[in-house]
């Protein structure tokens, strides 16, 4: 809807539908304002001239590093069984996923996920950092 209609109140539904899940994943009012402010601007004024959909063929295959996936249970975007399945077959250096309950696409915001990443990379040898 907002890609079509601009609009603070569209781009506002679309964070609290498909983004963020509240009441368990919001953020505070004034972090709010500024991400609906920073798509707004995106939506009006990026001329996006990127390839889409963009096939990374083996791309993936050639990650060394080590991967822990999290993914959101309510991500609207990129559902997360397929992204498991995909990261399983395409990432061979996947150490382990989570999923996160009552968590949107904006995973990266979500205070538990930004935790568990913490503790995940306080455990890893120090030849794999």
């Amino acid at each position: 809807m907002p890609i079509l209609f601009p609009s603070r109140k569209n781009v506002l539904k679309f964070l609290d539908k498909a983004i963020l899940r509240k009441p368990n994943h919001d953020l505070p009012v004034n972090y709010k304002e500024l991400l609906i402010d920073y798509e707004l601007f995106a939506l009006t004024q990026y001329n996006d001239h990127t390839q889409k959909p963009y096939y990374m063929k083996g791309e993936l295959e050639t990650i060394d590093t080590t991967v822990f996936l999290l993914v959101g249970e309510h991500d609207l975007l990129f559902p997360f069984e397929k992204s498991i399945v995909n990261a399983q077959r395409e990432l061979p250096s996947l150490r382990e996923f989570s999923t996160l309950p009552n968590v949107g696409h904006g995973i990266e915001t979500y205070q538990e996920a930004i935790q568990l990443m913490k503790t995940r990379i306080e455990r890893l040898p120090i030849a794999e950092l």
